[in-house]
């Protein structure tokens, strides 16, 4: 048990940590593409839902304090109610090329 709680406290370290270097290197605007599509919410219209495969251009970064995680509000998306896609769904996109220097989760 102590074990797993451990475990958990470094895995919310290190994606800490990830989300520094983000921030610290990459700034606003830039463009992600999506690498996860599923499980989208019902009350979501499907227009306003991401696609696995495309790009999209990042405007904000947030805590997401409902799921206590980082999202990403996009440029031509507003998944209303919520206020922006979870960074775990999304790699960014450096030059013409995707980036898998970070973890954004």
């Amino acid at each position: 048990m102590k074990w797993l709680i451990l475990r958990n406290l470094l895995k919310n370290i290190i994606k800490l940590d990830n989300m520094d270097r983000l921030n610290q290197t990459i700034k606003h605007p830039f463009k992600v593409i999506c690498v996860d599509d599923s499980v989208k919410p019902d009350n979501i219209d499907d227009d306003q839902w991401i696609k696995e495969g495309e790009e999209y251009i990042v405007t904000n970064k947030f805590s997401n304090i409902l799921g206590d995680n980082e999202a990403f509000t996009l440029l031509d998306k507003n998944p209303e109610p919520y206020r922006g896609y979870g960074t775990y769904r999304f790699q960014i996109v450096k030059g013409n090329y995707v980036c898998n220097a970070f973890s954004v989760n």
